[in-house]
């Protein structure tokens, strides 16, 4: 116990003391801050004139002027396409053999035996078995 009590003193010494050294001084950070800075300048200089260089060459490309109709135009055609893909006489068709096909493979299924009687409980043994 006196071991403990000693090893507690001891750590709440070490960490006052510990506590108490001086930070670093501002003309140190200020050092730390330009230096950083300094290493970083040929990257973000580098990065500037690039993208003047861009902005140069985007001006030379000449953009397309539309006029009103012929924007409206882009849209209709656009949404009227969109809206009618899915619909019409191909679709009603499409649906009509879908039900066909939906109620064929209903009618060839089997019908579920009445729970609780022998066959049943054969079946569910059977179905459970791997």
């Amino acid at each position: 116990m006196n071991k403990l009590l000693l090893t507690l003193v001891v750590g709440t010494f070490a960490v006052a003391a510990g506590a108490q050294t001086p930070a670093p001084s501002n003309q140190m950070k200020q050092d730390t801050v330009q230096q950083t800075t300094q290493a970083a300048q040929p990257t973000a200089d580098m990065k500037a004139a690039e993208a003047q260089k861009n902005v140069t060459k985007s001006k030379k490309h000449a953009k397309a002027k539309k006029s009103k109709k012929e924007k409206q135009a882009m849209a209709h055609e656009s949404t009227s396409t969109a809206a009618n893909a899915n619909t019409g006489a191909a679709t009603a068709k499409q649906a009509e053999t879908n039900t066909a096909m939906s109620k064929a493979d209903s009618a060839t299924k089997k019908a579920a035996p009445k729970m609780g009687t022998p066959a049943a409980d054969s079946a569910m043994q059977k179905a459970s078995k791997p």
